[in-house]
């Protein structure tokens, strides 16, 4: 073992204290603020990509409820206008009333009266004429009468007219207008 003078020992510790302490101040004030900065920088562009992801859930979640709403205001609209490719919906319809209440129809649909301009590729609603007949009871023309003016789908009636028949018989006379879509 190699033993120093005094003097040597107190220069080789102030060496090695002053290497030491200048290898502290170097990671003090050069490498950590720089890591610290890019450790800051990383947490600050996580919390920025947690946002938007909250926002893009947020504006999923909107667009959903209104996917909802349309598709509810589609379904009423659906209901409410009968569909030219189901023309047969309209006639079925009547068919069926005039049945349940004991009463004769005759019902007869003209050309549509106004159709959706060409600018709109077919879709729009078109309007069909329509009258009907319908000879029964008064009763059973009363309650058709109720129960189509009821019904989901819209139908305009222009001109209604009652006329009494032979004995207890009478008709009903309607004519107006069926959208189509």
């Amino acid at each position: 073992m190699i033993r120093f003078s005094q003097k040597t020992n107190i220069i080789i510790w102030s060496i090695a204290s002053i290497i030491l302490l200048s290898g502290l101040l170097w990671l003090d004030f050069m490498y950590l603020p720089g890591k610290l900065t890019q450790d800051k920088n990383k947490v600050l562009d996580s919390q920025v990509n947690i946002e938007l992801n909250n926002r893009q859930k947020l504006n999923l979640s909107t667009l959903s409820k209104q996917l909802e709403q349309i598709q509810d205001s589609s379904a009423k609209l659906n209901k409410a206008f009968f569909d030219r490719t189901q023309a047969l919906k309209l006639v079925e319809y009547i068919e069926n009333l005039a049945g349940q209440y004991n009463v004769e129809q005759d019902l007869n649909l003209t050309e549509p009266s106004r159709t959706p301009p060409s600018n709109q590729n077919g879709f729009g609603i078109e309007e069909k004429g329509f009258s009907l007949s319908l000879t029964g009871s008064i009763e059973g023309l009363l309650n058709f009468l109720k129960s189509f003016e009821s019904n989901e789908s819209y139908v305009l009636i222009t001109s209604i007219e009652l006329r009494q028949n032979e004995q207890d018989s009478y008709s009903l006379n309607l004519s107006g207008t069926v959208p189509w879509h």
